[in-house]
């Protein structure tokens, strides 16, 4: 059976740890540290893979630095609560139960320094589960900037095409 499984891990820092300025870098890090079966799925030449990650977030806010010229680097600070969330799709998923429950509290080196799951949060759903409610529209929330592969673009254009979303012109206001 076809499931859809979402995974919330809780980490904290053992210590200051500067990090890439996109943090997704650091929760597929994290990942592969605590499952290296993850990492096949993460090199797969496949253009839509069964796993997906989230940056890390603080208070509800990714860590995404955006600017090049900013002084500081982006950082994890010590005791502080962070998460990221995973999503995998398949038949992979029911393999995870048994290692998950060995996760908590465990630590975790990267970048230089450690951080510790301190909880992992999970969420199944096969796939009859999942629909869209009644509307005349659908609506996307992006919780930080995506880059987007435009359909058929390889077919049309000879090589695949992609644009930042959002774009000032497909905004509504």
């Amino acid at each position: 059976m076809n499931r859809l499984v979402k995974l919330r891990f809780n980490i904290v820092p053992a210590e200051d740890i500067i990090i890439p300025p996109f943090s997704s870098k650091v929760s597929k890090t994290i990942l592969i540290r605590v499952i290296p079966e993850l990492e096949s799925l993460f090199n797969e030449k496949e253009a839509v893979k069964p796993i997906v990650t989230s940056p890390i977030f603080r208070e509800g806010k990714p860590l995404v630095k955006y600017k090049d010229g900013e002084d500081k680097p982006l950082a994890l600070f010590s005791n502080t609560p962070y998460y990221f969330e995973t999503t995998l799709i398949g038949d992979l998923t029911f393999k995870l139960t048994d290692i998950l429950t060995n996760l908590i509290d465990r630590k975790v080196e990267v970048y230089n320094g450690k951080i510790r799951i301190a909880d992992v949060q999970v969420e199944v759903k096969s796939f009859d589960q999942l629909s869209f409610p009644s509307s005349s529209y659908v609506r996307f929330d992006f919780l930080t900037p995506i880059l987007l592969t435009l359909p058929l673009s390889k077919e049309k254009y000879g090589y695949v095409r992609h644009f930042l979303f959002p774009h000032p012109y497909l905004m509504f206001y």
